[in-house]
């Protein structure tokens, strides 16, 4: 009976730390999660670079954004200088990552003054009112890494499988 007992505690244990680790490799839900992306397009119409900053909720690189994902945009050149919220946002769209730095798709219009902006995954790009203000052949998304698994989720991990082996151990020494 008693090493019927201690094979449940084991299990339990086991099962307790495995079942811990992956809810903090998930991460528990609470506040939206915001990421900034950042653009750098070279511009064909303007001198220098345009640059933008991209705040979206609750996104996963590399998967379809849509306007429920939207925060805020702001972009600037010499040209043009324009800030969209959600307030003004009229659709947005986007996939960017994995891996960054990179061109990335993103399709955002907005109500006032018909602003647009749009890049490709072939690096070409445009805003402005009716994307005609800047334009150019090539840019850039820089964001954040992909995610790695936590320091915490590992060592609980180790824990849980040490934890086995001790209890398998004192079983053996027991029989």
């Amino acid at each position: 009976m008693t090493k019927f007992r201690t094979t449940c505690a084991a299990l339990f244990f086991a099962v307790g730390l495995l079942v811990g680790a992956g809810a903090a490799q998930a991460g528990v839900s609470g506040p939206a999660q915001t990421t900034t992306y950042r653009f750098a397009g070279a511009c064909t119409d303007c001198s220098g670079f345009g640059t933008a900053t991209l705040v979206l909720l609750n996104y996963t690189n590399g998967t379809l954004a849509n306007a429920g994902n939207f925060f805020s945009f702001d972009y600037t050149s010499n040209l043009v200088t324009f800030a969209v919220t959600t307030a003004n946002l009229s659709s947005f769209s986007a996939v960017l990552g994995p891996n960054f730095p990179s061109a990335a798709s993103v399709s955002l219009f907005a109500t006032t003054n018909n602003i647009v902006f749009q890049s490709q995954t072939n690096g070409s790009w445009c805003t402005g009112s009716a994307c005609l203000n800047d334009f150019g052949p090539s840019s850039t998304w820089i964001g954040p890494a992909s995610p790695v698994p936590e320091p915490a989720s590992i060592a609980l991990l180790i824990v849980g499988i040490a934890g086995l082996g001790a209890v398998a151990r004192r079983a053996r020494a027991n029989s």
